[in-house]
């Protein structure tokens, strides 16, 4: 009788408890794992990070999730609406592109020691 009520126990423990999204961030032109990607719930203050192979592992409730996959020198990426089903398990694999920025012009001078010092030469 007890492992019957203990498997019940466990059963419905797998039901209650969300299960974990894994995945890998990659680089999209090159397939490079991205080392320290984010990944967060947005409105929510869970998340995690990837490994030095670009894997990541994020335990979440049951229900429907919107996920920003983030890393320096990538675009963002808001993956919306992920379903994480209880007693299921889901595996995403990201590629993030490259950001790229344009910049203004940028203008080098120089003054001599001497015109900084308020001396002219002689």
């Amino acid at each position: 009788m007890r492992w019957i009520v203990g498997l019940i126990i466990l059963l419905w423990t797998q039901q209650v408890y969300g299960q974990s999204v894994k995945g890998s961030v990659k680089e999209a032109l090159s397939f490079a794992p991205i080392v320290g990607a984010n990944i967060t719930v947005v409105g929510a203050d869970v998340g995690t990070s990837t490994d030095d192979d670009g894997q990541f592992e994020l335990d979440l409730d049951p229900g429907r999730h919107n996920l920003l996959f983030s890393a320096v020198g990538y675009e963002g990426l808001i993956v919306q609406e992920v379903l994480v089903k209880a007693g299921k398990q889901l595996a995403l694999n990201i590629q993030l592109s490259s950001a790229t920025y344009e910049l203004g012009e940028v203008v080098i001078s120089a003054n001599s020691q001497n015109e900084m010092d308020g001396r002219s030469e002689e």
